[in-house]
């Protein structure tokens, strides 16, 4: 079914991903400062918000098709394809035009002066962005669905290197503007080279096609899913825009690093067990007991590369941060552990997450999301308003944590409780190797590298690299 070879371009697209993106924010910190960054991350946050009147159709897409190739129904494939493209279009198109105004007012709660102004200036970039995003993602669960995430992997890859070297001869002459420029470019590449890799793939056949009792289809599923992907969505945004609120611009910036940094490590196992999604739909057409043993199978693995990829990323923190910020930084440090435990969480339960969607049993995957939204923020306001930057965060990742975990309780193979992701040997060890990798980290490992990196040889040596 691919697996093996979807999972290694996945994790290609996000090591190239990884890499493009780490080259874009050292250039802008130090072209623009860390100050602009957060800037940036807020206003990218808050154009988050339009997905709430998002259908879910791109959601569920990958399911639907993957189940149409298992029952060998090709024409329904194309319908899908076709009618969830066009629908993605023109929804996204109208809400972004639509909350242009409201998003312009909500930077004023975040941001004031210089950085509201330019905040302002960078909004209708990020609406076109916004839409240029949802319309990829509908071509990318179509890829997908089709168990060709190889192809996906390669018009991001070409994405992201348009972006890296836009942003470098655009950033310097015109800001944050010419990093939204170099962003829609990336956009409009992959689209286009994953357009055409669909086409030319065979699995989408005939011309182009509308059926309204397909899109009543995808609707069902996406409206239920959506209801956990508003709530998920509003988890990232409404926690920096409180961050934003309780500490400044300068600290989302350092958490927009640290955060970014170990979010697009945790992606390169996300992306390879997203393979799962149609391995499980295919197989839950025609042989129920592989698709349990896939689910076994794929925890140990989940396990195995979330946790060395989690322990790996808290050992190059402090490197990151010379490299990033032009010294050695223990505040980057810490938060960098205390995400990497959170992330790693994310990882363990993406089976189960995955399990969910494949075979339409989302309940526990909309209450997840639910309670991340709703406890994220709320931790990270009451905790930050009383204890400062560093609780703020502490609430976010304790939010989200408690929300991911849901699924892999109730998401099993099995009645018995001892099937549930949450419970696997290999996932209790892999938490409990990274958990003790953090607090090594965080109190001998970042001291020695620090005063290392910060002795003035060793960083003049590093950072004119």
């Amino acid at each position: 079914m691919n697996l093996k070879r979807n999972s290694l371009f996945s994790a290609a697209e996000v090591v190239v991903g990884g890499l493009g993106l780490f080259i874009i924010y050292r250039s802008v910190v130090a072209e623009l400062g860390v100050a602009m960054l957060g800037v940036w991350s807020i206003v990218l946050a808050t154009t988050a918000f339009g997905r709430i009147a998002d259908v879910g159709i791109a959601a569920g897409l990958s399911r639907f098709i993957a189940a149409a190739r298992g029952r060998q129904d090709h024409v329904q494939v194309s319908l899908y394809f076709w009618t969830a493209l066009s629908t993605i279009a023109i929804l996204m198109a109208v809400i972004a035009l639509l909350g242009w105004l409201p998003l312009n007012a909500a930077l004023g709660f975040a941001l004031s002066g210089v950085e509201l102004t330019a905040a302002r200036q960078l909004l209708p970039w990020a609406l076109f962005t916004f839409w240029l995003l949802n319309i990829n993602a509908g071509l990318a669960a179509t890829l997908l669905g089709i168990q060709r995430s190889d192809l996906r992997a390669l018009s991001s890859i070409g994405g992201m290197i348009i972006q890296v070297v836009a942003s470098y001869l655009l950033v310097k002459s015109h800001g944050l503007l010419g990093l939204a420029w170099a962003q829609s470019a990336q956009y409009l590449f992959t689209i286009a080279a994953s357009a055409m890799f669909a086409r030319k793939s065979r699995a989408i056949l005939g011309p182009p096609r509308f059926s309204g009792l397909v899109l009543k289809e995808l609707f069902g599923f996406g409206a239920k899913l959506q209801i956990g992907t508003i709530a998920n969505l509003l988890f990232e945004p409404l926690s920096k825009l409180v961050l934003g609120a309780v500490a400044g611009p300068a600290s989302v910036g350092i958490f927009e690093m640290a955060y970014r940094m170990v979010y697009q490590i945790r992606t390169v196992a996300i992306m390879a067990l997203q393979n799962l999604v149609p391995a499980f739909a295919e197989l839950s057409q025609r042989d129920s007991t592989a698709s349990s043993a896939l689910f076994i199978k794929s925890n140990r693995v989940a396990a195995l590369a979330g946790g060395s990829l989690m322990i790996a990323a808290i050992g190059v923190a402090p490197l990151v941060s010379v490299l990033w910020l032009q010294a050695y930084s223990s505040e980057f440090m810490l938060l960098v552990a205390m995400i990497s435990v959170c992330w790693l969480i994310n990882i363990l339960c993406a089976p189960s997450y995955f399990w969910g969607i494949a075979h339409g049993t989302i309940n526990a995957n909309i209450g997840g999301q639910l309670l991340t939204g709703i406890l994220s923020p709320a931790l990270a306001y009451l905790l930050g308003s009383q204890y400062g930057p560093t609780a703020a965060v502490i609430g976010i990742l304790a939010g989200k944590a408690i929300g991911d975990i849901l699924p892999a309780i109730f998401n099993r193979p099995a009645p018995a409780w001892s099937s549930a992701g949450a419970v696997q040997p290999w996932n209790l060890l892999a938490l409990s190797a990274t958990l003790l990798s953090a607090t090594f980290a965080h109190h001998l490992w970042g001291r020695m590298a620090g005063d290392f990196l910060s002795s003035h040889d060793a960083l003049k040596l590093i950072t004119s690299s």
